[in-house]
Order: C-alpha cells, then sequence, then structure tokens
C-alpha cells in the first residue's frame, strides 16, 4: 500500500478570487487535458481576514470571550476556488481510497470594495467532573454566543455621495442589485461552501440572482413609517423573492500518482472515494509523494421561491431570514436543469505550477 499521507491541494493558498478556474473555457478540456489554476479575478477579492484581538474574561464561574476580526474585499472576479485536504492510500490489486476534509470553495461573478467588522461575544459556564483516571477536571461548556456584524461598503458610500451632491442615483434600484449578490460588500453573483468532512457525493455551489417584491409598501398604513425608516437611513422588507440559481457542481473524476492514473468508481456505495483501474504496486510501496486529483464541473440553472424578510441601517448594519417555499409541491418536476454547460476538467496537484493567463470565458 502507498499511503496518502494528509495532504492540502488548493488553487491558491490562501484561497482567494485571483487565482481559480473558470467556469468555462474554449479552450478544450479532457480528462487527460485538465485545466490548471488560472487568474480569473483582479485585487484581493475576497477575502484577506485578520484577527484584530482575541480576549477571555474570567468571571468566577463563568467566562467572556470576545473576538473581533476584519475581512477586506477589493477586487473584481469571474470564476470559483477550491481547496481540501486529502489523504487515504493506494493499493496493490490497481485500487486506491481517499477521503477528502476541509473542503472549501467560492465563487460566481461580481466585484466589490469595503471591508466588514465580525465580532464574537461567548459567554461559558464551567463544569467540574471527576474521573477516577485523571481526577477533577474543569470543562467550559458555552451558555450564549452572539456573531454580529458590520459591512462598510465603499462602492455603496460613494454612491452616497454622488446622490448627495445633486446627481441623480437610484439608490433603491442599485440596492436591490446588492441585496442579489447576498454576501457582505460584493456585488454580483456569489456563494461559499465550506465542508468539514466531504466522503461521497459532489461540491455545489449556488450564486443566485433573486427577484423581490416588498410588499410593506403596498400597505397605506406601512408607507409614512417605510418613508420615515428611509430618511433616517434604514429599509425594511418583506415579502416574496424569486431566485435564478446557477448550480456549479463539481465532481472528483481521477486520481494520479507517481505510479499512475485511478479513475473513481461510479458504483460505489461506501463514505470514501474510491478509484480503480490502477496500476499494480508492490504490497510495501512507499509513501505517495506526487498526487493530482482531476474534477468535472457542470454549470445549470434552477428556479426556486421563498419568502424573505430583512433589515438595513445605513448601509452598514442589516439582518435578515428567509423560508423557501417548496416548488415541488406545485410541480412534480424541478424548475430547471442541472448540467446544461459542462463537462469541464481542472486539476489541482501538491507539484508546483504557475498560474496560466486566463483563457476566452463563456458564463451564463
Amino acid at each position: 500500500m502507498g499511503e496518502i499521507r494528509r495532504t492540502g491541494l488548493a488553487t491558491s493558498t490562501p484561497r482567494n478570487l485571483t487565482i481559480g478556474f473558470p467556469f468555462a473555457a474554449r479552450s478544450a478540456t479532457d480528462i487527460d487535458t485538465p485545466l490548471s489554476p488560472v487568474v480569473i479575478g483582479i485585487g484581493a477579492t475576497p477575502s484577506l481576514s485578520q484577527p484584530l484581538f482575541n480576549v477571555n474574561i474570567p468571571l468566577l464561574l463563568w467566562r467572556v470571550r470576545g473576538t473581533l476580526s476584519a475581512q477586506l474585499v477589493l477586487g473584481a472576479f469571474v470564476g470559483f476556488n477550491l481547496g481540501y485536504q486529502v489523504q487515504g492510500g493506494t493499493f496493490s490489486f490497481g485500487e486506491a481510497e481517499v477521503l477528502l476534509t476541509d473542503v472549501g470553495a467560492q465563487g460566481g461573478c461580481g466585484f466589490g470594495a469595503g471591508f466588514t467588522l465580525s465580532f464574537g461575544l461567548v459567554l461559558e459556564e464551567s463544569r467540574i467532573r471527576f474521573t477516577w483516571a485523571s481526577g477533577f477536571r474543569t470543562t467550559w461548556e458555552r451558555v450564549f454566543s452572539i456573531t454580529p456584524s458590520a459591512t462598510i461598503d465603499l462602492i455603496r458610500i460613494l454612491l452616497d455621495v454622488v446622490s448627495a451632491a445633486g446627481v441623480r442615483v437610484p439608490l433603491e434600484t442599485i440596492d436591490e442589485g446588492r441585496q442579489m449578490a447576498g454576501s457582505g460588500a460584493i456585488w454580483g453573483l456569489f456563494d461559499s461552501v465550506s465542508i468539514p468532512v466531504l466522503g461521497r457525493g459532489s461540491i455545489e455551489l449556488r450564486p443566485r440572482l433573486s427577484l423581490s417584491a416588498n410588499i410593506l409598501s403596498l400597505i397605506t398604513p406601512m408607507q409614512a413609517p417605510l418613508k420615515a425608516l428611509k430618511n433616517a437611513g434604514g429599509k425594511l422588507f418583506v415579502g416574496p423573492q424569486l431566485n435564478i440559481v446557477f448550480p456549479l457542481t463539481i465532481d472528483l473524476v481521477r486520481l494520479t500518482t507517481e505510479d499512475g492514473s485511478y479513475d473513481i468508481d461510479p458504483d460505489n456505495t461506501r463514505q470514501i472515494f474510491v478509484f480503480k483501474g490502477g496500476p499494480s504496486i508492490p504490497i510495501d510501496a512507499p509513501d505517495v509523494q506526487s498526487l493530482t486529483m482531476t474534477h468535472a464541473h457542470r454549470l445549470g440553472v434552477l428556479f426556486t421561491l421563498e419568502f424573505r424578510a430583512s433589515f438595513s441601517m445605513w448601509s452598514i448594519f442589516s439582518l435578515s431570514a428567509s423560508i423557501p417555499i417548496n416548488l415541488t409541491a406545485l410541480f412534480p418536476f424541478e424548475l430547471g436543469a442541472r448540467g446544461l454547460i459542462g463537462p469541464f476538467y481542472t486539476a489541482l496537484s501538491n507539484q508546483p505550477v504557475a498560474a496560466a493567463e486566463l483563457p476566452e470565458v463563456i458564463w451564463g
């Protein structure tokens, strides 16, 4: 067996949306000639995260932990990034098994300029436990936690300044465009996923475009309060929202080592990725040194509906919640289709590969 020790593979370290994979490229890709990470954006969108402080305050049998961090968003991008940890092994009978952990991906089409401050506050209570093996031990149990955040959107602030100078700017329409982005100070279509252990299955990003209608504006008694809130810099929304989702599905298809290639077993039912068709190797084979994972991704379009409520103040503080509406109760099929475009093949390797220039991209 050739052991695959825990190895990190990513489009960049740390991951960002400057280097990654395009959704679709004119240059041909197949499982034998996958695309390596390329330039998909400019700037540092997202993210440059920096912890500002992390403190512990003891209060008798309790303690309070507080954190503050800042996340910078600056740049523009079209495409997605990807990263994960791989571990497993190759076997003498031509098979291989791998487990993916710490899986992360971000992607879409958009731009941003600003930063987000995130504050975390946790209250913990001490518990004294006794075991014969270790005696008395003190452990901490979480009682309460809250993680508010504030986004400073420099683009929105600039628009406010331009509007105050007398230039007519449709701020409400523009704000709807930002709500479509759905994430911090990013304008456009964007999604992010984080999966502790993937096992079997696909990695899926769901950037979306949202169209909504505020039913509060149609209620006569609410019009005056909404106007007063707007003059104070706030906005309250309650109503239905139609989402046009562009699901990006990423599947593992091949594992390549210094000994040869192994293709994914599509019939595997175990909670781990199994590859077959590889070379025969000695039982006492050394650890795997060269590791490449090949993926196939497809892009589709789906339509979903939800009921959303949100509140924002000064374009900085915002709260929102939504309830999905099950459209399959009305239609006995999924509205839209997955895998309309693709597959396109990409690869991550622990061998150094220089990022190429971005080829011509077709998206949408």
